[in-house]
């Protein structure tokens, strides 16, 4: 009776245990898809206040502040002349893949999730630019979003904006 006894509370606490800890993963894989609270002041300044384009990006599409669809992904250029990228070799293309890193809502996100495309001079060509579009994988509303990459010569760049995402397609 006491082994039986000792066997059902195990196995609640067994049970309970795969309950909480499927709960926290939960809330740490929505955490990236939400604004946390302490974030709003500065989004809210960011979307007020967009900031002019730094010298290591081209563009970016949708402009910062703007209203996404879901699906729909926010994508930079990141000039290569000012990340010592003078000529487009493998080498530089594995630095940029290595040192350039997408933050949103302060969650990184993984390399499978955001894109790039090599244009322009080409690998072997002088200058060239590099495209990076991200699958922002978030709920509907304000949230920021950051990149940061590294030049050869070790020196980082970083640029932070928002976008709002829409709870409908366009």
């Amino acid at each position: 009776m006491k082994k039986r006894r000792l066997l059902i509370i195990l196995v609640c606490l067994l049970v309970l245990s795969a309950f909480a800890y499927g709960l926290g993963y939960v809330l740490w894989i929505r955490q990236g898809r939400n604004l946390s609270p302490e974030l709003v002041p500065t989004a809210e300044y960011l979307s007020q206040n967009p900031t002019t384009l730094p010298n290591f990006i081209g563009w970016i599409d949708p402009p910062p502040g703007a209203t996404l669809s879901p699906g729909q992904r926010p994508c930079v250029q990141i000039l290569s002349k000012v990340l010592g990228g003078g000529i487009v070799t493998e080498d530089w293309v594995e630095h940029v893949e290595s040192s350039t890193q997408f933050i949103i809502n302060k969650r990184p996100i993984a390399l499978g999730t955001w894109v790039y495309i090599l244009r322009a001079g080409g690998k072997g060509g002088t200058g060239g630019e590099l495209e990076f579009c991200v699958e922002p994988q978030v709920e509907a509303g304000l949230h920021l979003i950051e990149v940061q990459v590294s030049s050869v010569s070790g020196a980082t760049y970083t640029y932070s904006w928002v976008f709002r995402m829409s709870s409908s397609p366009s």
